[in-house]
This record gives structure tokens, sequence and C-alpha cells, in this order.
């Protein structure tokens, strides 16, 4: 960074209010820095440590420095990917009570606390007298940053700190389940898959509905002859969005789709897949492939859901040696003060 550049990063910031409060909540130290305002957009500014996280990757990097290292499969990179989740509660924030005035977020941003001008921030900060307390005491590699912009438009900062409550939308958190099913193209399942969440020991049932083969590129094909789609595109660019799309699904390109009832969402990937070495070079879809049931409600009267596996099979593909690989629990809405 250019050291002409440092004060452009306070010049657009036009006022600035400290709160300077903090609480432990779901296990991760919270500390509310204070509020910026850039015009009449307003920001809360947040410092977050995560204890047990920092314990987590602490403990990956002995591991792997002290380890013979081994070639990783596809499920050693999933498993890794659940077990290093953050607890990132802030990013599902929808509200935030600032005293007695009610915003809505616009959007917030967590990273970790090493940027040149995040710190010059903050630096602004402790000159109009916040104190970090706890926060202070910890090395900034090991804090986060979360910057939640408000809503609604603010002229002054004046009378705004005290007490920030929150509260969160509805959000999912996922889980290793890795239960084993052997599915068929064509036929669903009558019997019960028995999901257990290790978090909550709570059991749920799953069925199978159907299992069948996307056929992406007929798919394609129909969106691409579709009056509707082809009123808002020129011949070149469907020519050129024809082209992207026959690369990344060619002609013949299956992707199991299954269709369950249960409690919870569920992830399905092939155990060939799981079991076997990344090479890197596109043996899955590019982009997230969805699909959505027609019916809402399946045969055993729970909620109908569907998930399409991200690896392509032959088009005569009759079985298919399956996992249910992930879940996700649903975590209610939460509130709480600061």
């Amino acid at each position: 960074m250019l050291l002409r550049n440092l004060q452009e990063c306070l010049n657009g910031v036009d006022e600035i209010a400290v709160i300077g409060r903090e609480v432990t909540v779901d296990g991760v130290l919270c500390h509310v820095v204070g509020l910026i305002r850039r015009g009449t957009v307003a920001s809360l500014l947040l410092i977050t440590y995560d204890e047990a996280y920092r314990e987590l990757l602490e403990n990956a990097e002995i591991e792997e420095l002290t380890s013979p290292r081994e070639r990783e499969t596809y499920r050693t990179q999933y498993r890794q990917d659940i077990a290093y989740t953050k607890n990132d509660l802030f990013d599902s924030i929808e509200t935030v009570a600032v005293g007695d005035r009610i915003f809505t977020v616009a959007m917030s941003e967590t990273t970790v606390l090493d940027n040149v001008e995040d710190i010059m921030l903050l630096c602004e900060f402790l000159k109009k007298g916040w104190l970090p307390q706890s926060v202070g005491e910890i090395d900034s590699e090991n804090l986060y940053l979360t910057t939640i912009e408000l809503m609604e438009e603010t002229d002054s900062l004046v009378g705004l700190g005290g007490s920030v409550t929150f509260t969160t939308r509805q959000r999912a958190e996922r889980f290793l389940v890795e239960k084993k099913v052997r599915l068929t193209v064509g036929q669903g399942r009558n019997r019960a898959l028995k999901i257990c969440d290790p978090k909550t020991g709570e059991a749920y049932d799953a069925y199978i509905q159907s299992v069948g083969l996307l056929d992406l590129y007929a798919e394609m094909e129909k969106i691409y002859s579709d009056p509707a789609f082809l009123q808002n595109v020129s011949a070149e660019e469907l020519a050129v969005i024809k082209a992207d799309s026959g690369r990344q699904f060619p002609a013949g390109t299956f992707y199991p789709v299954i269709e369950y009832e249960c409690a919870l969402s569920l992830n399905f990937e092939l155990t060939k897949h799981l079991n076997a070495f990344p090479d890197y070079r596109g043996d899955g879809a590019t982009g997230i492939i969805l699909s959505k049931p027609e019916q809402e409600t399946g045969r055993h009267g729970m909620k109908l859901r569907s998930d399409v596996v991200q690896i392509a099979v032959p088009s005569d593909t009759e079985t298919l040696d399956a996992e249910i690989f992930s879940a996700y629990r649903l975590l209610s809405e939460q509130t709480f003060t600061i």
C-alpha cells in the first residue's frame, strides 16, 4: 500500500461515536467498538474472538507439521470444510437497536483484523477515548472485524450509544452424517433412513421418494428456445451463452437428482467421488445445480426436498452407491444485547 493512500482511508469518515461494550455470545467474545458515519450512511464496527476456533486452527497446523503428509481425498477436504467452519453469528444479523433507535442491516462484512485501513480506523476510535477491554489483550491476527452497514439514513451520530441489541434471522448450520445408501434410478425407498444430530442428539427420519437423472443439456436447450428468454438476448449474445453452456454441460451430461422427505436439508455425494483424489480437471459442475420438487409434501406427510449430486454420471446409470454426507440444522432467530 502506498503511504500517500493512508490519509484517503479516513477522508470519507465524517463522524465517529464510541460505544466500547463487550459480552460473550455462544462462546464468542464480542466487542462493539462504535459507529462511523460516511455521509448519511452509518456503520457499526465489532471485534470478535472465538477461542475454540483459534484452537481448532492451531491444532490443525500442528498436525500438518508433525504428521506425515498424505494426499487428501474429496472426503477429507469436505470433512475439513465442515470442521473448520467459523461461527459467523454477525453475518446473520437482521436488525440492530442502538439505544432507542432500531436499524435494518443493509450488509455486513467480516475480515481478519490485519488490514492497515481497519487498524488506522481503530486508532481514530482510540483518540476518541475507546478502551479495547478484553480484546486489547489478544493478538490482532486472532481477531475479526465485522462492519455492519445500516440501511436507514443518518445525519448525525449524536445521541446514539449505550447498549446495542442484535436480532438474527434464521440460519442453517451444517454437520457431518456420512450415512451410506444405495440408490436405484427410477425408484424410491420405503424404509426410513435415520439421521442423528450429534449436537442435539435428536433423531430424524429421511425417506427417499425418487431418484432420477437430470439431462442438463436438454434442460438448457429448453431455456434457450423459450420465447420469453429470447426477447432479452440478441443472436450474438445467445451464441456466446450457448457456447459457454455447451462447454460446461455438454450433451450427455446427466446429474443424479434425489427427492426425499426429511425435516432437515440433506447433502448427497457419490461414495466413489468422496474416496477419489482431486485432480482439479473439472470432474464436477462449475456452478451449483439446483432442483425443486413439483410437490410440497411427500408420501409420509413431511416436506419434500431435493438435492442434485454435483457429479455427472452416464445416462444408462441404474444404481448409485451414495452417502448422505451432511445435513443442515436450522437455528432459530436469536436476540442478544451487548
